[in-house]
């Protein structure tokens, strides 16, 4: 019980050290720490243009690459069901999963890459002139 109990203090002392570490706050100034509100709105409106600037790299590249994902993960299961029937041994066959996306993916993103390249390289280009 002494085991499981100190455990708990270890782990509880030790998320509280992570915190402070990631606030930028030392352990003798939790007492007199003041919160200043416009310093705490300022953190917020950075953190959110943060987030929103992270935004702008993240959304194209998941509808772009959605479709390809789905097209793998069907893929990969006809190959698995396909190796599930012509194969005793295998239980799950998720190797066969794995090398099918691999060996699926190796061809599909530059491909996929290439063809946005020059779709954006087109669009853009008339722009640009």
């Amino acid at each position: 019980k002494n085991k499981h109990e100190m455990r708990a203090i270890f782990d509880h002392t030790r998320d509280y050290i992570d915190n402070l570490n990631a606030l930028g706050v030392k352990d003798e100034e939790v007492k007199t720490i003041k919160l200043n509100f416009c310093q705490v709105l300022g953190n917020m409106i950075y953190s959110l243009l943060g987030f929103t600037f992270s935004l702008l790299f993240f959304l194209p590249a998941f509808f772009i690459l959605l479709p390809v994902g789905i097209y793998l993960r069907v893929m990969a299961q006809k190959e698995r069901i396909r190796a599930l029937k012509s194969s005793v041994v295998k239980l799950q066959a998720m190797d066969v999963i794995a090398s099918k996306k691999i060996s699926l993916c190796l061809v599909i993103f530059p491909v996929i890459s290439i063809i946005f390249t020059f779709i954006f390289w087109f669009t853009t280009e008339k722009w640009l002139h």
